[in-house]
């Protein structure tokens, strides 16, 4: 409105000079606000009067709308139909525990989340997402049945003392493993055993909606505003747990599978006391072949001293849909380990922001994705450093088949404050087929002068023919050579994985990802004897990679 009053006014002189009549009024109209009309009753010559006045008319009618925060109309789009079938099921599921507080928490989640625009391409955090696959889902309710031989197949042989799974979201006894009772008080498992002395704490996480520079606060109140249950892991302080724990994410199909998509709202809050240790894997994975939608929000909260091992395998069914926020608070002296791969679902966000906000706080970040057959993967990351001499470590790796598409965006901030700090993120990428599309975008951000160091550094590439002939003039062939070439890309970043179950599984998919990938490589423009003194003295280097 303020825009087409601007128009009008600075072609008034130009009509003046002219004298040129408004023949029959000026319209305006907005999907943010009802269509308002300014119709003169005759045609009239424009003056500075009749321009201030319209001005104070619109003034008016802005003053009338809030027009930051529009109300959305129902089923007005594709989005609002979605975010409306959500809603629906929201109704028909209650919590498990604690109602009278679970209750409240929805409630304020719904509140804040119908504050708030729908996820859209114009908007920066969203803009190379496919929302048409997130939006294109009608809902129904979760079916709850469980493939036991698919479940059990995704447990590791390390965690077989602690295993913790959630069906839907919600803690399923029937299909957990753990001991009665863990050392030293510490707790892991659903809302409904909670112990009182860690129920404050968790409550005050899950009020808390984190909103950082990509998008995740939309989630995160989304999440809150469904969520009904709560895997909680609570280590008090001076606590040492050396076995890892795996909590397994359980997403079941719809009840009508033709025509719809279940849903569910994962939540896990990780509290480590001062001097505590542990290790925990998050699996989350569903049904072969369903469809449904995965929001988790896992918080993390790091006391002084205390160290976290992370571990998170997103391996949804084809059709799955997963948008994940992580968000880490690290107090003084505090190191959390995060290891993430992304290999499953038809669309795969994970928003991971870390605030080191302690002194000599230490964050260690590896990632990868594995994206092929049309499936998008996307990793967001934010580290923010406001507390000195902290540390940060970044690495990612993308691996991209056919027609799929992968992004890392991230960025590194140091605060003024936070001096002395030293922070390295890297982010490369392989392209597996000519099809295949890769956004990389990371940024460091470096407010003070004295810091230890501040790096970023980003790399896509293909395999290159000069290392297929290489390999092929050692007697492999092609295929074969292009498959030690990608795990050699990614071996390293699976071995962090200390999971011997998961590394075999992985190294199996990766073979038939480099089978089914249409593979471009360049030949060399270098012939006859010239090639082969350039490869000359490299056995050692190659071995050294493979």
């Amino acid at each position: 409105a303020r825009g087409l009053v601007t128009r009008v006014r600075n072609s008034h002189q130009e009509n003046v000079a002219h004298s040129r009549p408004i023949g029959s009024g000026v319209a305006m109209s907005s999907r943010r606000m009802q269509r308002y009309t300014l119709r003169p009753r005759a045609r009239f010559r424009l003056t500075e009067e009749s321009v201030d006045k319209m001005v104070a008319e619109v003034d008016a009618l802005i003053a009338t709308y809030d027009l930051r925060q529009p109300k959305r109309t129902r089923g007005s789009n594709a989005a609002n139909n979605w975010i409306e079938g959500l809603n629906g099921l929201r109704d028909s599921s209650q919590p498990v525990a604690f109602t009278d507080q679970m209750t409240h928490i929805r409630s304020d989640g719904k509140h804040i989340l119908e504050q708030m625009n729908l996820p859209h391409k114009k908007a920066e955090p969203y803009r190379f997402l496919n929302l048409r696959r997130l939006y294109n889902h009608k809902f129904d309710r979760s079916s709850g049945d469980v493939d036991v031989n698919l479940l059990e197949a995704g447990f590791q042989e390390e965690t077989r003392g602690f295993r913790q799974v959630f069906v839907d979201g919600v803690f399923s006894e029937e299909h957990s493993s753990f001991p009665n009772e863990l050392p030293d008080g510490a707790y892991v498992g659903g809302l409904q055993h909670l112990p009182a002395r860690f129920q404050e704490d968790v409550f005050k996480q899950l009020a808390i909606v984190h909103e950082d520079l990509y998008g995740s606060g939309f989630f995160s109140a989304l999440n809150k505003a469904n969520v009904r249950d709560v895997a909680v892991v609570a280590i008090p302080d001076g606590v040492k747990l050396k076995e890892p724990m795996q909590i397994t994410f359980y997403s079941t199909p719809p009840e009508d599978q033709d025509r719809h998509s279940s849903a569910n709202f994962p939540r896990v809050v990780v509290l480590s006391g001062k001097d505590s240790e542990a290790t925990v894997y998050i699996n989350h994975m569903g049904g072969r072949n369903a469809q449904y939608q995965s929001n988790p929000v896992t918080t993390v909260n790091l006391q002084d001293g205390s160290e976290l091992n992370m571990y998170t395998q997103i391996q949804h069914s084809k059709n799955a849909v997963h948008v994940e926020a992580v968000n880490a608070t690290i107090l003084n002296e505090a190191k959390f380990t995060w290891r993430g791969l992304l290999n499953g679902g038809t669309l795969s966000r994970l928003n991971l922001a870390v605030d080191l906000t302690g002194d000599d706080a230490e964050c260690d970040i590896v990632g990868a994705s594995l994206a092929n057959d049309g499936a998008q993967m996307d990793i967001h990351t934010m580290m923010r450093h406001t507390g000195e001499r902290g540390v940060s470590k970044q690495e990612h790796r993308s691996m991209v088949g056919s027609r799929a598409h992968a992004i890392f965006r991230g960025q590194v901030l140091i605060t003024k404050p936070a001096i002395g700090c030293d922070a390295d993120q890297q982010s490369r990428a392989l392209l597996l087929s000519d099809t295949g599309t890769v956004d990389q975008m990371p940024t460091l951000v470096v407010e003070p002068d004295d810091v230890e160091g501040a790096a970023h550094g980003s790399t896509v590439s293909d395999l290159q023919g000069e290392e297929l002939f290489y390999m092929m003039c050692r007697g492999l062939t092609e295929e074969t050579a292009k498959i030690m070439l990608t795990k050699g890309f990614i071996r390293h970043i699976i071995q962090e994985f200390p999971f011997e179950n998961m590394k075999a599984r992985l190294m199996d998919q990766i073979t038939e990802v480099a089978h089914s990938a249409s593979v471009q490589w360049r030949y060399t423009d270098i012939e006859g004897d010239e090639f082969f003194d350039n490869f000359m003295g490299r056995d050692e280097e190659m071995a050294s990679v493979f």
